[in-house]
């Protein structure tokens, strides 16, 4: 049984409620405790630690869950990355407000910055989603040629076991442009490790028929057709394609059908 925690960062704006209520959810399915992270900005409001206060005595009390609370101040990607780089965290939960997020809101246009310094696996939810009572059937899984492509690989592996869910390990063939072997070993790795622990996945491979330079918009309106749960991809780009794949991998973070991304960060190597 996994015994560590979920961290949970909120900035107490809008999104919070969203975030809470992923977590409890999450933490109901897992098992595992919450511990929630608010980092103090110049413009906090002075009654921070009584907001924090409040929401973690209505998850122990009224959801009987397990959980505490943390207040920080500093640099919101310094501080949660190095409350995150703690080994009892399996998880962190954090909101997007978007492209539209005001930048003096914490989570706001720099969600990727912040994803690709973490060191343990993001799952990440845009203001309205609500985790169906019946979780998530179906993972997009669009394979990367990452030499770190192992770590979303396993965190995929955990959500599909947690949900029972079935994965689609997805890629998109574009004219003209080889296959690299790291991308081929990848499909390889990924089909050996779902069948070894007994993870439903299929394969599908799709021809370019979108004409963005980037792979977003197609694998989008596959999760569309899929009426994916989850879309997991590293948040770091893979060599090849770093000319795009920030601009890509936003396009997903924060995608318009409000499907929640799950993230893992070349980071996580260093820990």
């Amino acid at each position: 049984m996994d015994t560590r925690k979920i961290l949970v960062a909120i900035d107490l704006s809008e999104i919070t409620s969203t975030v809470i209520g992923v977590a409890i959810s999450l933490a109901k399915k897992t098992g595992l405790a919450l511990s929630l992270i608010h980092i103090k900005q110049i413009k906090s409001s002075p009654d921070v630690e009584q907001q924090l206060k409040t929401i973690n005595d209505e998850i122990v009390g009224l959801q009987q869950l397990p959980c505490s609370y943390i207040i920080k101040t500093g640099s919101v990607f310094n501080e949660i990355a190095r409350e995150a780089s703690n080994p009892e965290y399996s998880l962190l939960i954090i909101g997007t407000h978007g492209f539209k997020g005001l930048r003096e809101v914490m989570f706001g246009a720099d969600i990727l910055r912040l994803l690709k310094v973490m060191p343990v696996p993001v799952f990440t939810v845009q203001k309205g989603y609500v985790l169906p009572a019946n979780g998530m059937d179906k993972i997009l899984f669009p394979v990367a040629s990452h030499t770190s492509f192992h770590l979303i690989l396993e965190a995929t592996v955990k959500f599909a076991t947690w949900f029972n869910a079935e994965v689609h390990l997805y890629s998109i063939e574009k004219p003209n442009m080889p296959w690299t072997q790291q991308l081929i070993d990848n499909i390889t790795l990924a089909e050996t490790t779902f069948e070894k622990e007994n993870v439903k996945f299929i394969r599908i491979n799709e021809k370019l028929f979108s004409f963005s330079i980037g792979y977003s918009k197609q694998t989008l309106q596959y999760a569309q057709n899929i009426q994916a749960g989850l879309i997991a991809i590293m948040s770091s780009p893979a060599k090849e394609h770093i000319y795009f794949a920030d601009g890509d991998k936003e396009q997903m973070i924060t995608n318009k059908l409000l499907i929640p991304v799950l993230s893992t960060s070349n980071y996580m190597l260093a820990g």
